[in-house]
Parts: structure tokens; C-alpha cells; sequence
């Protein structure tokens, strides 16, 4: 029974999953991404856990990547994305996935910076291969000072299919109204350039007062 105007629990569901594999040698690297989304309609789900396990053919594990999201808010959506390297090269035939919310908070107006120019850069010295994901990132809290900007995303190929996805942050403090250049390079190497059609970021955001002119 839900009651009219109680805080329906957060419950994180797994809507797309996906990898991408690249063999080097005698190893491996392997990029994946998560879109996540909060089913509650008030709740904001906090320090989600996400532990990615890695499944051969014969439905063994050949290896785990484990991801602490600080919250995903009511009814949202959320991009993860990440890397894991492994000695050999094994046949991970699927992702396995489990999602725990550690703890709850009703929600509440939250200011996101916004996004722009966003664009996928090949690597500089193999550009067979994503390199990054680059733009312009936008305070556009009305008072605050943007301190930092955690980020993470996912790549998807021309049918919406997830190929993987990558982390990265501004690290810039952005007055309200003012913009600086942001760059995401981490876990895109297993990415094929040419299958790499869309990206979504998610970001989480620190605020504070600016300075005192």
C-alpha cells in the first residue's frame, strides 16, 4: 500500500547495458556502461552501489568492477560508465548486475549545469579508437559557485546500443553564468571510433557561496 504523500522507496533499475572489448597482447581491456534509473517518484535514491560482474561462456566469473554512486534522484536517469583490464584474453559473453541503494532522502529542487558542444574525439595516436569525450560545461545556478562536477557517461552506437562508457570531471570553480571546457578521457580505449554515434553524461555537482568581491 502506498500511502498519499509518503516517500515511495527508491528502486534502481538496470534499463541498458553494455561493453566493449580490446585485445592487446596477452591482454585485455574491457569498456562498459550501466543507464540506471530511479523508479521512485519522491525519492532519491543515495550511495547506490553498483557491482558489475564479468561472465564467460561456461557462466563462471572472470573478474568484478564495483561503483559507488552518491545519488540518483527521484525518477532520474543515470549514465555509468567503466573500465576493467584483465591479463589473457577471456570471452566475457555478458555483464552480470546488481544495484543496491544504501540509503533514501525525499526529493527536492537540485540545480544541474548544462551541457554544451558536446562531441566524441578519437585518440590523438590511434584514432581507430574513442580517445575521449570533450565540451563546454555551464553554471547556471542563480547564486551559487559550481566547486566541482563529477562526471560520467555512456557511449552508444547508431541503434542506441550500449558500447561502454568512461568517467572524468570539471575541476573548475564556475561563477553563475560563466562556462569552462570539460574532458572525459578515462575508459573510452575499447571503444571502435566509427561505432561510437551518441554520448549522455550524467553529472553530480558541489556548490558553494563565491568569494566575497
Amino acid at each position: 500500500m502506498i500511502v498519499v504523500g509518503g516517500l515511495v522507496p527508491p528502486k534502481v533499475k538496470v534499463v541498458k547495458q553494455g561493453f566493449s572489448v580490446r585485445v592487446r597482447g596477452n591482454s585485455e581491456n574491457v569498456s562498459y556502461g550501466l543507464v540506471l534509473q530511479n523508479l521512485s517518484p519522491n525519492g532519491n535514491a543515495l550511495n547506490v552501489s553498483a557491482l558489475v560482474n564479468f561472465v564467460l561462456p561456461d557462466n563462471h566469473l572472470i573478474g568484478s568492477a564495483s561503483s559507488q554512486v552518491p545519488i540518483i534522484n527521484a525518477g532520474a536517469i543515470y549514465f555509468l560508465g567503466g573500465e576493467i583490464g584483465f591479463q589473457g584474453t577471456p570471452s566475457i559473453q555478458r555483464l552480470e548486475v546488481v544495484i543496491t541503494p544504501g540509503g533514501r532522502a525525499r526529493s527536492a529542487k537540485n540545480f544541474q549545469p548544462a551541457l554544451d558542444n558536446v562531441h566524441l574525439v578519437p585518440d590523438l595516436f590511434d584514432p581507430a579508437w574513442l580517445g575521449s569525450v570533450e565540451g563546454d560545461l555551464i553554471n547556471i545556478h542563480p547564486t551559487l559557485a559550481l566547486a566541482n562536477s563529477s562526471m560520467s557517461c555512456v557511449i552508444f552506437d547508431a541503434q542506441g546500443n550500449v558500447l561502454g562508457g568512461g568517467t572524468g570531471g570539471g575541476n573548475f570553480k564556475l561563477l553563475p553564468g560563466t562556462r569552462s571546457f570539460f574532458k572525459m578521457s578515462s575508459g573510452f580505449d575499447p571503444i571502435p571510433f566509427t561505432k561510437a554515434a551518441s554520448v549522455s553524461i550524467s553529472i553530480i555537482p558541489s556548490y558553494e557561496q563565491p568569494a566575497a568581491p
